[in-house]
């Protein structure tokens, strides 16, 4: 799969926004696609077989163009996942209500609106103008006053898609707010009371990536299973491309990876450049334990976010880049 970056116009500042050296950081640099660029995003897709257009930013629905980009993805047959903050303009938002929800849904991180008001209002009005068109989703990325449940009253009450997206901050090369690993278990607590609820008021929960298997005990993991959880202990990568078709893994993994002219690349060559960069991420993990772990060496678990592993390793070198199998014999002696 691969994320097609838009602009890096956003009309939010959050403190978890993981993507903030991409996207121009204290400069504001205007990086926008432009129409042309955008029929080869397409014609990429077509290439690799892929049939969903997935567009981001910045918030996406603030390119000038944005209406236009999305009637030439649906005129290609293709449908269209849209990841916003919810803050969509007018005109895009009356568009977007005209679209059948099979052709097109729109994934609302409602993380921005905690202590904002203003926010919060404008991304219900959004969520219940689009109904089964609109996905919300949530970033964990601070364990204060945290009340996961609430989001399944905004949920009730909006007559959104019967799902939630849950998702891990993680850190990037800016100096953004993140969930350490020391904090898992804590979220795990949290996600399971959730999870629960969730089940009782018929609300489908999803992991994003980044989430490990250890921080769950055998008995919360039950309670997921019970309530129908989608599950995921794994790190992809989707890959995303920028307006001038700068491609790297995902925005947190920006810093350690970028590859110029990504539109020339097979999805193989990158996933194959992957892996030869980051395989020592891989193979370490999150905690000092994953290495050894026989989940990581099944591949069970990927050891959660190679972003946390990087900056576990920022101050470490590292000279041999062993396979999971290889590490396993070494660390078991």
């Amino acid at each position: 799969m691969a994320n097609l970056m838009l602009t890096n116009r956003c009309n939010l500042n959050c403190d978890f926004c993981f993507a903030l050296d991409i996207m121009g950081g204290a400069s504001k640099t205007s990086l926008e696609v432009s129409f042309d660029t955008f029929r080869k995003y397409i014609d990429y897709l077509d290439r690799f077989g892929l049939g969903q257009a997935r567009l981001l930013g910045g918030e996406p629905t603030l390119h000038p163009e944005f209406s236009r980009f999305l009637e030439y993805a649906l005129s290609r047959g293709k449908t269209v996942l849209i990841f916003s903050n919810g803050m969509i303009p007018t005109p895009v938002l009356e568009m977007l209500e005209k679209i059948h929800p099979m052709d097109c849904t729109v994934l609302i991180n409602l993380t921005s609106g905690d202590g904002l008001p203003s926010v919060r209002k404008r991304q219900e009005v959004v969520l219940t103008r689009l109904g089964q068109r609109a996905c919300p989703g949530y970033t964990i990325f601070r364990l204060a006053h945290l009340q996961l449940p609430q989001l399944l009253d905004i949920i009730d009450l909006t007559g959104c898609q019967r799902c939630l997206r849950i998702a891990m901050a993680q850190p990037s090369g800016s100096s953004n707010v993140f969930i350490h690993p020391k904090q898992y278990r804590q979220v795990a607590q949290h996600v399971t009371a959730l999870a629960a609820e969730a089940g009782q008021r018929k609300v489908r929960v999803e992991f994003d990536c980044g989430f490990v298997r250890c921080m769950f005990s055998n008995e919360e993991l039950s309670v997921l299973d019970k309530n129908d959880v989608s599950v995921a202990w794994h790190c992809g990568p989707v890959w995303d491309i920028t307006p001038d078709a700068l491609t790297f893994p995902c925005f947190a993994l920006a810093e350690r990876l970028q590859i110029p002219d990504g539109l020339d690349h097979d999805l193989d060559e990158l996933q194959n450049k992957f892996n030869s960069e980051l395989s020592v991420l891989r193979i370490t993990g999150v905690y000092p334990e994953c290495s050894s772990c026989e989940l990581r060496v099944t591949e069970k678990c990927s050891g959660g976010c190679l972003a946390v592993t990087l900056k576990r390793l920022r101050y470490t070198p590292v000279t041999r880049a062993f396979n999971a199998s290889e590490a396993f014999v070494f660390t078991k002696g």
